[in-house]
């Protein structure tokens, strides 16, 4: 998810994740934190990676999304995953 966020991910997964701010035009927390449209499905389409991928990256604090180098992120991560336990 950091790397469609950033583009940096191959071209045919841009097309399964809608920033929120693209969704409509009200400025509310979900839009402004950089997070994603959670796509509306039932059954077996809640194990897709297009599902959870933005349900997991929507969960993460403002402080880890905005981590501007991978390998940052990545320590941010499991920072985040070492003090919730």
């Amino acid at each position: 998810m950091y790397k469609v966020k950033h583009k940096k991910a191959p071209e045919y997964l841009y097309e399964h994740f809608t920033p929120a701010d693209s969704v409509h035009t009200y400025k509310t927390r979900f839009s402004n934190n950089g997070c994603f449209a959670i796509p509306k499905v039932k059954g077996f389409g809640m194990n897709t990676f297009a599902y959870n991928g933005c349900k997991l990256w929507n969960s993460l604090p403002p402080s880890v999304k905005d981590q501007n180098n991978l390998m940052k992120f990545k320590h941010a991560v499991k920072e985040l995953m070492y003090t919730d336990f």
